[in-house]
């Protein structure tokens, strides 16, 4: 990101240059100013928005993204869709609600956890389109994802690929989204795992491995499970709303050979979970130190 990027929650005195953004890029403006945006700015210039309107219960549907094309392709849709996450985390939303266009927009939002669903859900539960309107329920594709209130990284044994999730997650998520990990039989943690987290400055000091019943589960409403599903395994997935999503990923400590071979492995998982989670945080650290 550009050093004199900032952003800030938008004020009436940028509608016009959001609108002029949005009519470059074709985008009919109408009923911008009725919900809350965000804003990119490069001095006093306006370079990017994302805006977002609360729909029927507890859901938040982002509206009005638009990226001055000098500053595409360098992670801004991230950034600004991470503070839109952090907005309705706050406000204690439960799910947010893209429509995408294309398959570029389909493409990010599987690989942020976003699932395909019918639009007719959405249809059913809001009253009127004030922002996306209904011609945008017929043209586009809809895709949905709780909003992270708190997430578990769930493996077999907890002693490879869940605690490396967890140690760079707590290193790049917003501060206050619990991050735990746990192993349905956990095992001790491997010398490796503890190695490619330090290659990333990362102090893995205090991650270890650890069941599901030593998880604070109250906390937690997402599930990052290792290979295949496992939420079956956690008695409050009955209990309590839990989205899981699957992450098929090859599991370093059973990677053959040498012990040069074994780590090379280790960094390849550890690259790949870093690649998604900074997918799903915008790229860019809150702190750099793991408990």
């Amino acid at each position: 990101m550009h050093p004199d990027l900032r952003l800030a929650p938008r004020t009436e005195a940028e509608l016009d240059a959001v609108r002029g953004l949005l009519r470059d890029e074709g985008i009919d403006p109408t009923g911008l100013e009725r919900g809350p945006g965000f804003i990119l700015l490069l001095g006093e210039e306006v370079v990017g928005h994302i805006g977002i309107e609360l729909v029927g219960q507890g859901t938040a549907v982002p509206q009005f993204l638009v990226i001055a094309p000098p500053y595409r392709g360098r992670g801004l849709t991230d950034l600004l869709a991470r503070r839109i996450e952090d907005w309705a985390r706050e406000r204690r939303v439960t799910d947010l609600v893209i429509f995408a266009l294309n398959e570029a927009g389909d493409r990010w939002a599987s690989e942020r956890g976003f699932h395909r669903i019918d639009p007719e859900r959405i249809r059913a539960r809001v009253e009127a389109y004030s922002l996306f309107g209904a011609p945008a329920l017929e043209s586009s594709r809809c895709w949905c994802r709780p909003v992270l209130h708190g997430l578990l990284f769930l493996g077999p044994e907890n002693a490879g690929r869940s605690l490396l999730a967890e140690g760079i997650a707590r290193a790049i998520a917003p501060p206050d989204l619990p991050v735990y990990s746990a192993g349905l039989a956990p095992a001790p943690i491997d010398p490796s795992t503890a190695r490619a987290l330090r290659e990333l400055d990362l102090d893995p000091t205090g991650l270890h491995p650890k069941p599901p019943s030593e998880i604070p589960m109250s906390e937690i409403n997402v599930v990052v499970s290792f290979d295949e599903s496992r939420l079956n395994a956690l008695p409050e997935a009955a209990e309590q709303r839990l989205h899981e999503i699957v992450w098929e990923l090859p599991d370093p400590r059973r990677a053959p050979g040498d012990e040069n071979f074994r780590f090379t492995a280790f960094r390849d998982a550890r690259d790949e979970i870093r690649k998604r989670l900074d997918r799903w945080f915008g790229g860019i650290a809150y702190s750099k130190a793991c408990p």
